[in-house]
């Protein structure tokens, strides 16, 4: 069961898939072939799930362990040797009553948990938890259940718009859960109430700090970039990552970026975002670093911004003939095929990155 955890290849909805597992007692769960026979199959754990039976497989679905959370739940399982998968169960029934995390998307008068400030009893700025992830934390780590309290509705930060600080798709989610997996074991180890300030010292941390909008295109931002460079924009969070600790050991290249955030000098229509969220321009960053190779950066840097722009003008495009088309022609030939073309770009520009 120490075996890796094999890439999910079914996490968007489709009904194009015929064999799905599920869960006793858990109707809605859904599981792919590849990630049951990757992760339960041949293992005390197969027991407790099934195929779903022809007459069930008519509705889109997408697997549920391709979400972070559950692969959580497995691996915390496997780490306290239990002999249920009672934390997966546990997850899957608060989907079922608990509305979906938002996600990037930002929500306005919404209910919201945070983090009371210990120093003054106020809720840590700009720390939002939704009610599902809230949920989740306290399912998969019951020693900080109480911790995470709501934000009063006559808050006046309610009023402006907030997206879930534990979504899973923040490059910010890896360290907030790390550090919890570390003091609920901890907590459970010594047997005595979890110490939340490392938690607390995290969220304010990050209280002001802007967060990587990874791809997103910003307009009129500030920007950490290489003056000969500014294809090569980073964010405020990207550059602390990874920019900061190598211009901090002297690296030539780190240091030449602007330490302070600049409006770039003729900004692209088309906005701009962080060039240095994915996992492949941080292989590389490495990689230049490594061999303080300026001209190799600038290329792979210009090649990536002719792509983003190439693809943007085409999901642009694509995009104003879905919204010109309207109501009229909702469902007609021309639209759905856009719509798949739109995806197209979008797993396109995925792949690019």
């Amino acid at each position: 069961m120490d075996k890796p955890l094999p890439s999910c290849p079914r996490s968007q909805p489709s009904a194009n898939y015929e064999q799905w597992f599920t869960m006793e007692n858990t109707p809605n769960f859904d599981m792919c072939p590849t990630c049951y026979e990757g992760v339960f199959a041949d293992t005390p754990f197969a027991y407790y799930f099934k195929r779903r039976r022809p007459q069930e497989l008519t509705i889109s679905r997408y697997c549920d362990f391709s979400s972070p959370w559950m692969r959580l739940a497995w691996l915390l399982t496997v780490k306290q040797q239990r002999e249920r998968p009672d934390l997966i169960c546990a997850l899957a029934r608060i989907f079922e009553k608990e509305r979906p995390c938002p996600n990037e998307r930002e929500i306005a008068n919404g209910i919201w948990f945070g983090i009371p400030d210990p120093r003054d009893g106020r809720h840590i700025a700009n720390f939002v938890v939704c009610p599902c992830d809230k949920a989740y934390l306290e399912a998969l780590f019951p020693s900080v259940r109480g911790y995470f309290t709501m934000i009063p509705p006559t808050d006046p930060r309610i009023a402006r718009k907030y997206t879930c600080s534990i979504r899973a798709t923040s490059r910010r989610f890896p360290k907030y859960l790390d550090l919890l997996v570390d003091l609920d074991e901890e907590a459970l180890k010594r047997n005595r109430p979890v110490n939340f300030e490392p938690f607390i010292q995290l969220a304010r941390a990050h209280a002001f700090k802007g967060e990587c909008q990874r791809d997103k295109a910003l307009f009129h931002k500030g920007w950490h970039f290489i003056p000969q460079l500014p294809e090569f924009t980073v964010c405020e969070e990207c550059y602390d990552d990874v920019i900061r600790p190598a211009d901090q050991d002297r690296n030539k290249l780190a240091s030449m970026f602007f330490r302070a955030m600049q409006p770039l000098p003729d900004e692209d229509i088309e906005g701009t975002s962080c060039c240095l969220y994915s996992n492949r321009m941080r292989r590389v960053w490495d990689r230049v670093a490594h061999d303080e190779d300026f001209k190799y950066l600038k290329r792979k840097a210009v090649e990536r911004k002719q792509e983003e722009s190439r693809l943007n003008r085409r999901k642009r495009d694509l995009e104003d003939y879905i919204e010109r088309a309207g109501m009229y022609m909702q469902g007609s030939v021309e639209v759905d095929k856009a719509r798949r073309q739109l995806r197209d770009v979008e797993d396109e520009w995925k792949e690019w990155e």
